[in-house]
Parts: structure tokens; C-alpha cells; sequence
């Protein structure tokens, strides 16, 4: 058996253009190819970078505002739920709900489970708990947008060529009863049924979400590609006891890390490493990383997408 070639850690090395050199891609789109993107923070980097340079990015649910998300989470800066990705998927953190999309697209759209009644600032409201922070101001808005949405997915999800997943987290909030996992933990907005519990998500349910996502996503759409990548956005705060919010970051983004590697040898599956450029390659380039500690910076976007461009992108 003949040795691998030997790859040197790129000490004095332009780390970015190195890794760029050394990213081996068996995936080539171009500007016919039909985009889609869910998943994390930064996946709205991604929607903004491919709409920006007039990528076939496909869209959705763009005509209309049912939502009352924008007035509630004022962190969000005004953002509406159809802004984050392709269509009102809002923000994925968790391999769970990126499975509760896919299945409510295609199999049951449970909506008598997922709309629960909340009191925010005193008012009622109505959340779709499986997406992140959606909120209608009541029932019959909540369940005619729901079943609008899903029209919406699924047309998506069956069009689509290349669908870009970016995986956030492990922290779950879990209802054994419902079996359903909330996408997030509204905390001072509102509080979850008392049926919803704590817990953080192992390599095997994130690999047997993903695995099911791809099996269903593969009967509905035998042409579709998926590149996955780990989102380098840190946790900001964490749930556990036991540990500190770096430390759980660091367990949580290995375990994603884990499951995407292993995913991405199945048939029409990418790996892009974005983490990797942010996490390791762009700090020996003494990059700004972050421009408020949490969120990646302009600079290192533009670095990311760079990379993607030359290595994937076909004229």
C-alpha cells in the first residue's frame, strides 16, 4: 500500500489561501443550480451571499407578514421569520427540528400539538413551538399560515438542487409527551409547557435526525444534494449544570462535527468546513474573528465565502 501524501500544519503559511489549496470538492454548482439554505445563525450569511451575487437562490413566503415575532423579540432587529433562510423556517439550532421540518413537510403537520397558547407582556398569543420564535396573534392566523408554510416547504424542498444545512447546537428542550423537540427556549419571552425538559442531544440522535432527514428529503427529491458544515457561531449561554458555556460549546460543536463528518460520506452529501476556517484557520491569519464576541465578522464571512466560491462555483 502506497503512504498517503503527508499534510503539514501551516506554520508561516497563508493559512486561508492553504486551506483553500487543500479543500477537495467533488461538488460544483453554478448559477442555473436551484439553492436552498436552513439551519443556524449563519445560514443567513449564506442566503444573503448567494442572493447578493445572483445565485438561483429560491425564496419563499416573501409577500406576506403574519407574524408578530418582530415586535416580541426586538433583539432580532427587526427581522421577520422568512428572513433567516429560504422560506419561514426561521432559525435551525438543533438537528430535531431541522427533522420535525422535513417530516411536517412531507408526513403529519401535527397542528394541534405544535400551537400552543403563551402570555406575552400580558397578551395572548400563539407559538409554533417547532419553529423558532413564530408567533401569531391567534389560532386561525397561526393554523391558516401553518398550512400556507407547509405548501410553501414542500414545493421548496421537492425543486430544489443543493440544500445547505448548518448545524448550531445539542442543547434540547424535550417533551417526552408530545414527542416533540422545541426549537428553542423562549426564556424571558415566555415559558414552555412544563412538559418540556432540559437535556443535551448525543452523536446518535444527531445522526439518526440527519439520516432520516435525508431518506425522506431522497424519496421526494431523488436529484437533491446536501452540503452540510457546523456553524462557527459559539453558544452564548448554556443550560447545563455540570460545565461552563465554553466548555459546553466546545462538547457540543464536536459532537456536531462528529455526525457531519460522518453523514457526508452518504451518496450526494458535502462537507463544507467553514467551522474549521473560522475556529483554527483564521486565527493563524490573526483575522477578526468576532466583531461583538459572539457573532463571526464581516471580514471573516467574506473569507468563508471566498473559500466556497473558488472551490465550488463553476461559471
Amino acid at each position: 500500500m502506497n503512504p498517503t501524501k503527508r499534510q503539514e500544519f501551516p506554520i508561516g503559511r497563508n493559512a486561508v489561501a492553504w486551506m483553500q489549496e487543500c479543500l477537495v470538492s467533488g461538488l460544483q454548482i453554478n448559477r442555473q443550480t436551484k439553492v436552498a439554505s436552513m439551519g443556524s445563525c449563519f445560514t443567513r450569511e449564506i442566503k444573503d451571499w448567494f442572493i447578493k451575487n445572483q445565485f438561483n437562490y429560491l425564496v419563499g413566503e416573501d409577500r406576506k407578514i403574519p407574524w408578530e415575532s418582530s415586535k416580541i423579540f426586538t433583539g432580532d432587529q427587526g427581522r421577520q421569520p422568512n428572513e433567516h433562510a429560504s422560506i419561514a423556517w426561521e432559525r435551525i439550532y438543533n438537528t430535531f427540528t431541522l427533522r420535525h421540518i422535513v417530516d411536517y413537510t412531507f408526513n403529519d403537520n401535527r397542528l394541534d400539538e405544535r400551537l400552543i397558547k403563551v402570555s406575552i407582556n400580558k397578551k395572548s398569543h400563539i407559538s409554533d413551538i417547532i419553529r423558532n420564535r413564530i408567533i401569531y396573534r391567534d389560532m386561525d392566523v397561526a393554523r391558516d399560515d401553518v398550512l400556507n408554510h407547509i405548501e410553501w416547504s414542500r414545493d421548496i424542498l421537492r425543486n430544489v438542487d443543493l440544500l445547505i444545512i448548518t448545524l448550531g447546537l445539542t442543547e434540547i428542550w424535550k417533551s417526552e409527551k408530545r414527542n416533540i423537540v422545541a426549537a428553542s427556549n423562549p426564556c424571558k419571552h415566555y415559558n414552555l409547557p412544563e412538559d418540556f425538559m432540559f437535556t443535551t442531544s448525543n452523536y446518535e440522535e444527531n445522526i439518526d435526525n440527519l439520516n432520516y432527514v435525508y431518506d425522506l428529503l431522497k424519496q421526494h427529491n431523488s436529484k437533491i444534494k446536501i452540503l452540510i458544515t457546523v456553524s462557527p457561531i459559539s453558544l452564548l449561554q448554556t443550560f447545563r449544570g455540570d460545565v461552563d458555556v465554553i466548555t459546553a460549546n466546545c462538547e457540543s460543536k464536536a459532537i456536531l462535527r462528529t455526525v457531519a463528518g460522518v453523514f457526508s460520506n452518504k451518496e450526494d452529501i458535502y462537507y463544507f468546513p467553514s467551522y474549521e476556517i473560522a475556529t483554527a484557520v483564521a486565527v493563524l491569519d490573526k483575522v477578526n474573528i468576532s466583531s461583538d464576541g459572539h457573532h463571526i465578522s464581516r471580514e471573516l464571512v467574506d473569507i468563508i465565502m471566498n473559500i466556497f466560491s473558488k472551490k465550488y462555483v463553476s461559471n
